[in-house]
């Protein structure tokens, strides 16, 4: 139909444009609860510790995850990992995986600020939602180029990486190898992302775009 359509990221943008390519579409990208993800300018942790959402969903591709995890604690066999989903544990998940099945809401963004890196290993997503909440607990992302990562993350806060076990192991060995004030600064820099992408601004944007429809 001939609407103004707003989209929640380019990815999402760009597959609307290869089915109707004369659309107007703008950008109205997701945002997070500052309130409730956030968390103090913190050190790296030790031992190094990475996190990811588990989801037997086939787009989330979590055998990415458990790969990645194997071969990083074979360069790093002190590595820690924790998880949380709202599946029960399975015979394939990683040795030693601290998992947490539907923890409390108010649990997750602890959740987050305890991993000094987040795994983001999906095949596609409209957005991927705990980019921003991660990022917003101060923790830098590696991610394939799924969703919003390309929107969000620029180097200094993450890193975007092929779909590849052995890419993303060997990012997770380099970062933990950084110089601690290096990784403060990609964590402050996680924050600042994650601080542009408020309700606040969000509203604000919509309202714009609704002012521009009612110009004359």
């Amino acid at each position: 139909m001939p609407l103004h359509k707003l989209a929640v990221s380019d990815y999402i943008r760009d597959r609307v444009r290869k089915e109707a390519p004369d659309s107007e579409i703008d950008l109205l990208p997701n945002a997070v609860d500052h309130a409730v993800f956030d968390a103090p300018p913190r050190e790296r942790g030790t031992p190094f510790t990475v996190g990811f959402l588990h989801s037997i969903a086939p787009r989330k591709r979590i055998g990415l995850a458990f790969d990645t995890v194997e071969k990083a604690r074979i360069r790093m066999p002190d590595l820690r990992v924790v998880s949380f989903g709202t599946t029960p544990a399975t015979e394939d998940f990683p040795q030693g995986l601290i998992y947490r099945r539907a923890p409390p809401q108010e649990e997750i963004p602890t959740l987050y600020a305890a991993c000094d890196l987040w795994l983001f290993t999906s095949a596609h997503e409209g957005f991927g939602l705990p980019l921003l909440e991660a990022m917003a607990c101060r923790t830098p992302v590696l991610a394939t180029r799924a969703g919003a990562a390309p929107d969000l993350i620029d180097g200094r806060n993450g890193r975007l990486l092929p779909p590849d076990p052995e890419a993303f192991s060997a990012e997770i060995e380099t970062i933990s190898r950084m110089d601690p004030a290096e990784w403060r600064a990609m964590s402050d820099a996680a924050h600042a992302t994650a601080a542009a992408y408020s309700w606040e601004a969000a509203t604000d944007r919509l309202l714009g775009y609704f002012t521009e429809e009612e110009r004359p």
